[in-house]
């Protein structure tokens, strides 16, 4: 197995803007302000027989066809060799990096709409992040070199679940426990951890591979760029060449603990938060990488890489709800024209702070209803990689961990690692329970896919993985 590595920076400032609009946030953060730089990682697998893996995560909220096709184009021109479909990119999902061109079912209103000349557009981030990703997936692959692999599985206590059930049967995301409706947290977490370790001939390691269950927004209210917790990750495990951050199946995880509410702990929204967090993952993995024998590596392994593209079935309204929102939506247009309420935004986005959640809502049922006429179904490129007595698969979700918990336990690989955030962004992948609790994160506008598309997702992943793993 011959393996390569690479790293490129992807922070656009200074030099390649003058100021960014950071992403995940319902309000607008222009900053030009760096607190450490993010990156993109390039771990290249190539047996010299099956289609070869160029895996790449990337210090950002998520991706999107653009920016993937822009890679992939990228990388063509460098080292023609190289299929397109080799290459799949997925996001460590940080709120802290620039706005990126994506599909939502959002509305109009709350799109990208910043004019300021200094503010980088999300066409040319795609641009940036195509040559900088392009040039170091290239040097991965010129510079790989035959080498090992060893795989483990570990613990770290970091996740938590973020959503909040209530006596009254709702739920609600980052919901407050400190009250008498209070009834549960609304589900478990997570805390196994895979990892696949690579070394050179010598016995040396040359990078790891790190699938944890968490997204990495710890500074996600921050006003600069940060690549937050695999930053800190990267900075404490110096010891480790590259470390390649793969978030696995999250979208109900977080790193905050909603029942003890950060009383006892250092905030985890301060950088003091960050250093604690970070400090766990590293302390873990540097017990887990020692635990490594000399004859748990293995330099010739089982490899085979498929891609395919499937569809899912798009999560739809009923033609009440449309109705119901499509009045609603009416009459917020009207109101706003009439009384110029767009004026009263923060932001250049033409909302109040107050009117946004609920027009997400109105908006994204209106489009979902003109999206399902349509078509019923939504694609997605689905990657499957075995390497050895492990496999990795990607999806494009905020997915919940029940069904990354179906793929896992249904596995027929003792290690199973799943990149959520890949390739595309599709939203929220609620299960059953989170939907009959609403809230975000569960609602129609969170997400393309539904509970029954999750079965559907699990259903086809498992396919793919058992053709690899014969």
């Amino acid at each position: 197995m011959d393996i390569g590595w690479a790293q490129a920076d992807i922070t656009p400032l200074p030099g390649d803007a003058k100021k960014v609009s950071l992403f995940g946030q319902l309000t607008e953060r222009i900053t030009s302000e760096v607190r450490d730089r993010i990156h993109a990682v390039v771990l290249v697998l190539d047996d010299g027989k099956s289609m070869p893996s160029v895996l790449v995560s990337a210090d950002l909220l998520g991706l999107s066809p653009v920016i993937l096709n822009a890679v992939r184009a990228e990388l063509k021109k460098l080292v023609p060799e190289i299929p397109p479909e080799a290459v799949t990119i997925w996001a460590t999902h940080i709120h802290t990096a620039p706005a990126f061109e994506f599909n939502s079912t959002w509305g109009k209103r709350m799109h990208f709409q910043n004019t300021d000349p200094d503010v980088l557009k999300p066409a040319a981030f795609t641009a940036f992040l195509a040559k900088k990703i392009g040039a170091a997936a290239a040097e991965a692959w010129k510079t790989k070199k035959r080498g090992g692999i060893a795989l483990k599985t570990g613990r770290i206590a970091v996740p938590q679940c973020r959503r909040i059930q209530f006596k009254d049967g709702t739920a609600a995301m980052y919901g407050n426990s400190n009250s008498p409706a209070f009834l549960r947290v609304e589900g478990a977490a997570d805390n196994g951890a895979e990892y696949l370790v690579t070394y050179d001939e010598s016995g040396k390691i040359t990078g790891t591979a790190i699938n944890l269950c968490c997204p990495a927004q710890i500074l996600e209210h921050q006003s600069y760029i940060t690549a937050d917790l695999w930053g800190e990750v990267r900075k404490q495990l110096n010891e480790v060449p590259y470390i390649l951050p793969i978030c696995g199946a999250s979208g109900d995880l977080t790193m905050r603990d909603l029942v003890r509410r950060d009383r006892t702990e250092p905030s985890t929204r301060s950088e003091e938060g960050l250093i604690d967090i970070a400090s766990r993952v590293v302390r873990e993995s540097r017990y887990y990488l020692s635990a490594i024998k000399k004859e748990d590596i293995r330099y010739d392994i089982p490899y085979s890489k498929i891609k395919r593209d499937i569809e899912l079935p798009l999560r739809t309204v009923t033609e009440e709800e449309y109705i119901e929102a499509k009045r609603d939506l009416d009459a917020f247009e009207k109101e706003y024209e009439r009384n110029g309420l767009a004026k009263s935004s923060p932001d250049t986005q033409p909302l109040r702070e107050q009117d946004r959640m609920g027009y997400m809502h109105i908006a994204g049922t209106v489009e979902r209803w003109e999206l399902q006429k349509k078509s019923r179904s939504y694609p997605m490129e689905l990657h499957v990689v075995r390497i050895g007595e492990a496999v990795l698969a990607t999806n494009s979700f905020e997915l919940y961990q029940e069904f990354g918990n179906q793929i896992k336990a249904l596995s027929p690989a003792p290690y199973t690692f799943i990149a959520q955030l890949a390739n595309d962004y599709q939203g929220y992948l609620c299960n059953e329970v989170a939907k009959a609790g609403g809230s975000y994160s569960s609602n129609v506008e969170n997400g393309f896919i539904g509970p029954e598309g999750g079965d559907c997702l699990v259903a086809k992943t498992l396919d793919a993985i058992v053709s690899v793993y014969k």
